[in-house]
């Protein structure tokens, strides 16, 4: 006895036939020419599944389209990364074993991109893989436009790639490793923020500033990030800035200082308004995000969405008190001191002048 689904298959009904029953029923849906035959042929016996010519032909197109695209995408990452980047090719199974198989003690964060983990290569070097989640946000598109740029762009503010691996299903790019993970890590926890003295947060933010004006006018591309903020900001072991995270980067061409797209991406809140709204692209995205990130990094607070509502809600909330801020320029103005003894002015006097016409 075999399963058999013809044009009941529309109905979503099925019957069991007998081998000579099936054999009737093929030839009699083959004189009206609207069913379609597979054969599986395995160890176990013969299976025959008879469908609408217009089902199968159609799931049969699908099939062949899906096998053909994955194959000519995969060709596509290897050749390109063959031919095009000159970066170092890494074998699955070496960052398999520097991984310990991708196991969860090893994991230090994931993304958009995907899981990251920590691993020791056979040469005692440690590194970061970022491995490519099926359910990932971010292609191939992306995947390789992280390669590309990093591969061309060398700067000490900015993370470096040390290699790549595509093979079969698996897409990763390996890191050098840092240490203490990512400036998120720090200022929005009230332990480890401590550790981040105000000469080093100083030291932070023009770090940054050095990595997004190589990028803008240093480097032979002028690279929008898009994506700035400050969980992409990882930090070496002595605490240095290193942008990373590429895979949405922008490059203007020639002599454009802006650019315009029908795709917004990136993080809302990091973003300019003229891109978050009009898709304008310029240093000046990069600019506004560096803006938003040196305030979480002065202020320290970002309030939770469930505190803004209630905040907007309610007009007899208490709202937290301003806290002191944390620079602080002192200057001398026009006054006197508590011994009524004036102190010396340090300002500019704006003097006006105002032109009166007199008609002669």
């Amino acid at each position: 006895m075999i399963w058999s689904i013809s044009d009941w298959l529309l109905k979503y009904t099925a019957e069991k036939l007998s081998i000579s029953e099936c054999r009737l029923q093929i030839q009699e849906n083959l004189k009206k020419k609207n069913v379609l035959v597979f054969i599986v042929l395995g160890s176990r016996p013969k299976i025959v599944i008879v469908v609408s010519t217009t089902v199968g032909l159609f799931l049969l197109s699908l099939v062949l389209f899906c096998i053909i695209w994955k194959k000519s995408a995969n060709r596509g990452v290897q050749e390109s990364t063959n031919k095009d980047i000159e970066i170092p090719l890494f074998d699955l199974a070496t960052i398999a074993a520097a991984t310990d198989n991708f196991s969860l003690a090893n994991l230090i964060g994931e993304g958009g991109f995907g899981p990251v983990y920590k691993g020791n290569l056979s040469t005692g070097e440690e590194v970061a893989v970022k491995r490519l989640s099926k359910n990932s946000g971010q292609g191939i598109e992306q995947f390789m436009n992280e390669i590309d740029l990093l591969a061309k762009l060398r700067h000490r503010n900015l993370v470096g790639i040390l290699g790549c691996c595509v093979q079969g299903e698996e897409k990763m790019l390996i890191y050098e490793y840092m240490s203490n993970k990512s400036l998120d890590y720090f200022i929005f926890d009230h332990q480890r923020r401590a550790l981040l003295r105000w000469e080093k947060r100083f030291d932070i933010v023009l770090g940054i500033a050095r990595g997004l004006l190589y990028r803008h006018q240093d480097s032979k591309l002028k690279i929008i990030h898009r994506d700035l903020k400050t969980s992409n900001v990882l930090l070496n072991s002595d605490l240095n800035p290193k942008i990373s995270d590429f895979g949405l980067a922008r490059i203007l061409g020639g002599d454009n200082k802006k650019a315009t797209t029908q795709r917004i991406v990136g993080t809302y809140g990091y973003m300019s308004p003229e891109y978050a709204f009009e898709g304008t692209i310029s240093v000046k995205s990069d600019v506004f995000s560096l803006g938003v990130l040196m305030s979480e990094i002065v202020s320290e607070d970002r309030p939770a969405m469930s505190s803004v509502v209630f905040m907007f809600a309610n007009e007899a909330a208490i709202l937290p008190q301003p806290k002191q801020p944390g620079f602080f320029t002192s200057q001398n103005t026009s006054h006197e001191n508590m011994n009524g003894t004036p102190v010396e002015e340090s300002h500019t006097e704006n003097d006006v002048t105002i032109t009166s016409l007199d008609g002669r």
